[in-house]
Parts: C-alpha cells; sequence; structure tokens
C-alpha cells in the first residue's frame, strides 16, 4: 500500500468527518446556549462551560464531558434538548470512529512499508 492511501485517508477525513464535526460543534453550542439562557443554576453547577462558538462572559471549560455518558436532568425536560444531546453524541462518535480508521490505515502502511 502506498503513501498515496494515507493523503486519501485525510482528505476523506476532513472532507466527510470536518462538516459532521462542525455540526456535532453547533448541537453543543445549542446546548450549552439553552443551558446558559434557561437553565442558569444548572450552568453553574456544571462550571460554567462555554460551547465551541458561544462564549459567554465568565466561562471556564467547554462542553462537559460527562455529557457523553450521562443525561443532566435538565436536558431530560425537552424533547429539543434530548435532540441536540444525541446529535452531539452521534458526531462526536462519528468523528472518533473515522479518527480511528485513519490511524489504523497509518499503522497498516507503517507496517506493511518495508515488507
Amino acid at each position: 500500500m502506498s503513501t498515496s492511501w494515507l493523503l486519501w485517508s485525510f482528505a476523506l477525513l476532513f472532507l466527510i468527518g470536518g462538516p459532521i464535526l462542525v455540526y456535532g460543534f453547533t448541537q453543543a453550542n445549542r446546548l450549552v446556549r439553552a443551558e446558559h439562557d434557561l437553565h442558569p443554576d444548572a450552568w453553574e453547577r456544571d462550571g460554567l462551560p462555554s460551547g465551541f462558538f458561544f462564549l459567554p462572559p465568565g466561562t471556564r471549560r467547554r462542553v462537559p464531558s460527562i455529557w457523553f455518558f450521562r443525561t443532566p436532568a435538565w436536558v431530560g425536560t425537552s424533547p429539543t434538548y434530548l435532540k441536540w444531546l444525541r446529535r452531539y453524541r452521534t458526531c462526536s462518535l462519528i468523528w472518533n470512529f473515522l479518527c480511528a480508521a485513519v490511524l489504523m490505515v497509518m499503522i497498516y502502511v507503517a507496517v506493511h512499508k518495508n515488507a
């Protein structure tokens, strides 16, 4: 397998995965904005998170990683919030699987280059 395959892998990662990742970021922004605007107590308990593009004053960190594994109580109050959270999780998983696939291709090329 040639190294041109590796370049194509990176191109596909960013051409396919890039828009998916940005869409996931927009869903996370919606969640953080809703938490900030409509559930300020929960926003403070979560450590004053910011989104990827939504940066309210006084924020300390990005979207809580716990949201991948546990649905916050305030999200369960709205079907729209649940939809945004599912989309954020799905986009993040797709991005991670694409990155893992490219990594496997890189390892394969490195191992079989001298074979």
